[in-house]
């Protein structure tokens, strides 16, 4: 019986990413009554990371490895390459916001705790690796294998990165003040962050970028983000401009501001990766899984 479950999920990767939902949402309905967000969080990250382990190792053709969450020196380098590239990106957006004009003023907080911002520190790089491993580990590798059956590689990898970060932007639909611009902010996101998965076959840059992302808009530069406003930075900007330019309540995701920064991770992805050959796709016929790692071959 538990042989011909596992013989299932290794042909069948549509369904074998439906399973490993359901299993990832029964597994951590438990969390869900603890008051320490951060708490909740890193219990969550715990059990999303090995039950990813346990899926590759169990229901994935190429064993571990296969999502990009293997926690060696070379992903723990890459993950720290995009920290950089995602501070980077936000300074970025600060200073085309001075340009611009709409970032009328910036002041450094005079009350600011060092040992208060280690909380969302903690936040961001706990949200970087489980949704980076999620989006562009689990679920882009298992679109791309089951549309690698029907399309040719490229054509299934486009189709995999569309609705993958679709289903990334829809994820991020229910915060406060979202908007359109909001939604096709978190689609083109959803896009660069699977670009560089698929460039370095691990999720270690795009989680990195994500968490620095999050932290540098919230706790260093004073921005809303994701429509959660700033309440405890280094630099307290006073913003003034129109919605559509600068996201208004919703932060810098939500206008064009935020756009300049997902244009900077590109570029700075394309810049780190210009080395990189193109990621090994699935044979022909076979049932070889196509992404995010070829460690276990190495």
């Amino acid at each position: 019986m538990t042989q011909s479950i596992q013989r299932v999920l290794l042909q069948s990767p549509l369904l074998r990413l439906l399973c490993f939902a359901c299993a990832l949402i029964l597994l951590i309905l438990p969390l869900l009554p603890l008051a320490n967000r951060l708490a909740q969080l890193a219990l969550g990250t715990l059990i999303f990371l090995a039950l990813a382990w346990i899926w590759e190792k169990s229901f994935e053709p190429r064993g571990a490895g296969t999502y990009g969450l293997t926690l060696d020196v070379r992903w723990g380098m890459q993950w720290v390459l995009g920290l950089t590239a995602g501070f980077v990106a936000v300074g970025a957006v600060f200073a085309t916001g001075l340009l611009m004009g709409v970032i009328v003023e910036a002041r450094w907080a005079n009350d600011i705790d060092a040992l208060a911002l280690l909380t969302p520190m903690a936040t961001a790089v706990l949200v970087g690796i489980w949704e980076e491993g999620l989006f562009r580990g689990v679920v882009l590798q298992n679109l791309w294998e089951s549309l690698s059956k029907t399309l040719s590689q490229s054509r299934a990898l486009g189709l995999a990165i569309a609705i993958s970060s679709i289903l990334f932007a829809g994820a991020h639909s229910f915060t406060d003040n979202v908007s359109p611009a909001a939604i096709a902010f978190f689609v083109g996101n959803g896009a660069v962050w699977c670009f560089a998965a698929v460039r370095t076959e691990r999720v270690a840059l795009c989680a990195g970028m994500h968490s620095a992302w999050n932290f540098a808009q919230l706790n260093v530069f004073g921005f809303a983000m994701s429509g959660n406003a700033s309440t405890s930075s280094a630099l307290v900007p006073e913003i003034s401009g129109s919605a559509w330019l600068t996201g208004g309540e919703y932060g810098p995701e939500g206008g064009v501001l935020g756009g300049v920064g997902l244009l900077v991770m590109f570029g700075l992805i394309a810049l780190c990766t210009r080395s990189a050959g193109p990621s090994a796709g699935p044979s022909t016929g076979s049932s070889a899984s196509p992404v995010l790692s070829q460690e276990q071959e190495r």
